[in-house]
């Protein structure tokens, strides 16, 4: 029984190597033009294929950083369209090294203190991780500005809605007033140094 079990399988792989080898298509030495009738239908239609390359257009903007506890906008450049998540991405890479030694950083460490952001007639909704609660008090309200004013570089009327891992914030404002709904530039304005 074992015998006959074994001539099956030596069987079935000698007929399965046999197929897999030859696949149905001839081998040729040279390409061989073929007959367009012989293409399936609409493989030789003009526009099927695209080799068009296009560079990002780059967009010149800001971004914000703190300098002597007040926010100070610095120029960055994103690709075009711009949005407040391409603005928010520059300002998590955090200050150049010449700006770093011109006393510009960010109020946090964290480079994931930012979480999903989305945007929509006039309002941005931005959610922070839980990274956010651990900062000083002073250090979360610059936080605030300079991603209000970062995530507004576009389109600067728009407001900012705060959450941190999904639960609704309200956010300080520099008089020490909480806001009850999304947050504007001008909300921060007394920050900005000038």
């Amino acid at each position: 029984m074992r015998a006959k079990a074994a001539a099956s399988t030596a069987l079935l792989l000698l007929v399965a190597a046999v197929l897999s080898g030859s696949c149905g298509i001839p081998a040729e030495s040279t390409a061989r033009r073929a007959d367009p009738a012989d293409v399936p239908f609409g493989l030789l239609a003009p526009g099927d294929v695209s080799t068009t390359t296009t560079a990002t257009q780059m967009i010149s903007g800001s971004i914000y950083l703190v300098r002597e506890s007040k926010i100070e906008a610095v120029t960055r450049q994103v690709g075009s369209p711009p949005s407040a998540q391409s603005w928010l991405t520059e300002l998590t890479k955090g200050p150049t090294t010449d700006e770093a030694d011109k006393g510009f950083r960010t109020p946090f460490d964290q480079p994931n203190l930012i979480g999903n952001v989305r945007e929509g007639g006039g309002l941005i909704q931005i959610d922070l991780t839980a990274n956010f609660t651990t900062l000083p008090p002073p250090d979360q309200l610059l936080a605030l500005a300079v991603i209000v004013y970062t995530a507004t570089e576009s389109s600067r009327d728009d407001t900012v809605a705060f959450t941190v891992e999904s639960q609704p914030i309200r956010p300080l404002r520099p008089d020490g007033q909480s806001i009850d709904g999304p947050v504007k530039r001008a909300d921060y304005e007394t920050l900005v140094l000038n």
